[in-house]
């Protein structure tokens, strides 16, 4: 049992003195940015707000230092700004509208 509990402390402070994610911070703000120009917010709405809302997240997170739960948020802002980019060229090819 004291085991267990060494090593979760120990994974739980491990988290705690992870790096800045600056990268991640940057990847996600230019995919973020990419799909708000190609018109996702109109175009492929969920998505959309599911990038914006954990890119939000990611930014609160970093701000408090806790950079793990701040990389995370930054991955899957990015993979659905992702999304919503693909999402709104498929509609745009789909619609002829490119």
């Amino acid at each position: 049992m004291w085991g267990k509990l060494v090593l979760l402390g120990g994974l739980t402070l491990a988290g705690c003195a992870a790096p800045a994610p600056v990268e991640e911070y940057n990847i996600a703000r230019t995919a973020i940015q990419a799909a708000q120009a190609e018109g996702a917010p109109r175009m492929a709405a969920a998505f959309w707000i599911k990038a914006e809302d954990h890119y939000r997240k990611g930014q609160k997170y970093y701000s408090e230092s806790d950079f793990g739960r701040a990389r995370e948020q930054f991955d899957l802002a990015r993979q659905y700004a992702e999304r919503a980019e693909n999402a709104t060229r498929l509609r745009k090819l789909q619609s002829g509208d490119f």
